[in-house]
C-alpha cells in the first residue's frame, strides 16, 4: 500500500508530518529553543515524486508542553487532529481511526509507512537548526537563516515577519524541505505567539 493510498482510506492528511511553524526568538535560532505559546494558520503542499501530492491548510496551537495540529482539507474539512500531552501522541481521523505512541516519529511511522523526520521539522519551521545533528547553513542580510543543510535535507526559507503577540522576533513567512523525491512545503498565513500563557 502506497502512502497515499493509506491517506485516502483512513483519512490522514499528510499534513500531520507538518506539526510545524514554531516560532523562535532570534537570540535562540542557534541553540533550537522553542516558543512556548502560540496559535499559527497555514497550508501545506507535499509532492511525493510519483506517489502523488497532497494540498491542504493546518492549524497549529501550542500551549506549554502541549499542542494540537488539525489538519484540512482546502475547503476547510476537517481531515486529521494529532495531539501531544501527557508525554505521548495520539492521532483522530475524522473518519474515527485512532493511533497513539509515545514517539512522534513512531506514529508517523505507523500511519504513513516510512520514517519522517519530524524532531528535526519541528526546528526547521522555526528557522533554526536542531541540536541533535550537525548542520550546514547559510544567513541571510539579517542574520536569520536563509537556508540549512541537516540530516540530508535541504530547507530553504522566504521571508521573514513579526508574528502578532507580546515577542519581538520575527518568524518564516515560508518553509521549503527538500530530500529526494520529497517536498514539503508550509505557507503561514497568520501567527499569533506570547512570552507567557
Amino acid at each position: 500500500m502506497t502512502i497515499f493510498s493509506f491517506i485516502r482510506k483512513i483519512g490522514i492528511s499528510l499534513a500531520a508530518v507538518i506539526s510545524l511553524s514554531i516560532a523562535v526568538p532570534a537570540t535562540a535560532q542557534a541553540t533550537g529553543e522553542k516558543m512556548r505559546f502560540f496559535s499559527m494558520n497555514g497550508r501545506i503542499d507535499v509532492i511525493a515524486g510519483t506517489r502523488g501530492e497532497y494540498h491542504g491548510k493546518i492549524k497549529w496551537v501550542r500551549y506549554g508542553e502541549e499542542q494540537d495540529i488539525l489538519m484540512m482539507a482546502p475547503t476547510g474539512k476537517t481531515l486529521a487532529m494529532l495531539t501531544q500531552k501527557n508525554g505521548g501522541f495520539e492521532l483522530m481521523t475524522s473518519e474515527g481511526h485512532f493511533l497513539q505512541s509515545g514517539s512522534s516519529e513512531e506514529l508517523l511511522q505507523k500511519a504513513l509507512g516510512y520514517q519522517f523526520p519530524l524532531n528535526g521539522l519541528d526546528y526547521w519551521v522555526q528557522g533554526a537548526a536542531s541540536p541533535l545533528s550537525a548542520f550546514k547553513s547559510k544567513p541571510n542580510a539579517q542574520g536569520q537563516f536563509d537556508s540549512i543543510a541537516q540530516d540530508g535535507w535541504d530547507i530553504r526559507y522566504g521571508q521573514y515577519f513579526k508574528p502578532e503577540g507580546d515577542v519581538t522576533s520575527k518568524v518564516p513567512r515560508q518553509i521549503t524541505a527538500v530530500r529526494g523525491d520529497l517536498s514539503i512545503k508550509v505557507s503561514v498565513d497568520n501567527w499569533i505567539a506570547r512570552n507567557n500563557q
